[in-house]
């Protein structure tokens, strides 16, 4: 708890939807079957939660020390969008059924009470194609239709929130738990501003949206 706190401090600012321009527009792309096999190649597992990144399919399964992740839907998308110096790749949508092992059931108690619970996620490389060091992360917020989250609800915490020299690359997960029975078909996610050195922002956050249709 104390390392989301933390982490909350980086986060302020304002965050301000803007236009799509050249500077900020999103671009989706078709993936190849080399981008869905690669992008996820040099990711250390998160030491959460089982391992998804061999799932692509409804109904697909892993089961690890960590427990169980199954593959409720799943869509794999190249979606880029350029925040300032920050170039950020969305490289799927997924929503897992997830068992987390009883050494495990803690962890997730700080986000849910249930012990078994579905969660919404997407796998991102952000990359720094300026020539300062910035700070970025991004995930400040995301909802659905009929869910909202806020970065301290967060599942991977996956160090993405971060300090980015030039030419940095950083690749991880972003997760959040689904309340019960929830089906959505879309996830909207809102980044962070990018903040250089003396913690001012040199660009606003923006928003993306996912979906699986």
């Amino acid at each position: 708890m104390m390392t989301r706190l933390v982490i909350g401090a980086l986060l302020l600012g304002v965050l301000t939807l803007a236009g799509c321009s050249e500077s900020n527009a999103v671009k989706k792309e078709t993936p190849t079957t080399a981008l869905a096999v690669n992008y996820d190649a040099d990711y250390v597992d998160n030491p959460q939660l089982t391992s998804d990144r061999t799932l692509h399919k409804v109904d697909e399964e892993a089961r690890s020390e960590l427990g169980l992740t199954r593959i409720v839907q799943a869509v794999e998308t190249q979606q880029v969008q350029q925040i300032g110096p920050m170039k950020v790749t969305f490289h799927n949508l997924k929503q897992l059924y997830v068992e987390p092992a009883y050494s495990m059931i803690d962890y997730f108690h700080v986000l849910t009470e249930r012990e078994n619970f579905d969660l919404i996620k997407t796998f991102v490389t952000i990359e720094n194609t300026g020539n300062k060091k910035v700070h970025f992360s991004p995930i400040s917020e995301a909802f659905t239709s009929d869910q909202k989250w806020n970065w301290q609800q967060e599942v991977y915490l996956d160090n993405l929130n971060a300090d980015y020299e030039p030419g940095d690359i950083k690749t991880g997960n972003i997760g959040f738990v689904l309340d019960e029975k929830s089906r959505p078909t879309a996830l909207t996610i809102r980044t962070s501003d990018v903040f250089d050195a003396t913690k001012s922002s040199i660009a606003q956050g923006q928003s993306l949206s996912l979906s699986y249709e």
